[in-house]
C-alpha cells in the first residue's frame, strides 16, 4: 500500500513536472507572426486601422475602418514573414506607431498594438520581432493607400 502511494506521489510530481516544461516551451518558442494572430476570414466582421491617433475625429475608433477583407489580407500578407516570441516583459515601453484591430462575427476581436520596429502588444501579451524590424516605410504607405479611401 506504501509503495503505490509513493508510486503516485512521484507520477503526479513527474507529470506536474512535464506540463509546467510544455507550457514554458510553448510560450518560450519562436512563431509566425500570422499564426499568433489567428484571423478567420470566414468569421470577419470589420477592420479598424490607426497610425497617428491627432488624426482621428469625432466619435470615431480609428482612423479608417472597413468591412472590406481586402486591407486585412494585404496588412496580414506583409506580417506573414516575421517571426515573434513572448517577451520576458509585461508591459510596452515607447510610443506606439499603430495599431489594428479585427473584428469576428463570433471570435474574439484580435487588438494589435505596434510600439516599435521590434516590440507590439496582441490582446495582453507582450511580443518581440525577432528575426528583422517591421517596415514602418510600409505601413505608412498601407495606411496613405486605405485611409484615402476610407
Amino acid at each position: 500500500m506504501k509503495n503505490n502511494k509513493k508510486a503516485m506521489i512521484v507520477i503526479g510530481v513527474v507529470g506536474a513536472l512535464i506540463v509546467f516544461s510544455l507550457n514554458i516551451y510553448k510560450d518560450t518558442k519562436i512563431k509566425d507572426l500570422d499564426d499568433v494572430l489567428n484571423f478567420k476570414p470566414n468569421d470577419f466582421k470589420t477592420f479598424g486601422f490607426t497610425v497617428n491617433r491627432d488624426e482621428i475625429t469625432g466619435n470615431k475608433a480609428f482612423e479608417w475602418q472597413t468591412e472590406n477583407t481586402e486591407p486585412v489580407e494585404e496588412l496580414l500578407s506583409f506580417l506573414e514573414h516575421y517571426k515573434v516570441k513572448k517577451a520576458d516583459i509585461n508591459e510596452i515601453s515607447g510610443k506606439e506607431n499603430f495599431e489594428f484591430m479585427i473584428f469576428h462575427n463570433i471570435s474574439k476581436p484580435i487588438n494589435v498594438v505596434v510600439v516599435d520596429e521590434n516590440e507590439m502588444l496582441i490582446g495582453e501579451t507582450v511580443f518581440e520581432v525577432i528575426n528583422e524590424p517591421i517596415d514602418m516605410e510600409w505601413v505608412k504607405n498601407f495606411n496613405q493607400k486605405y485611409n484615402n479611401q476610407y
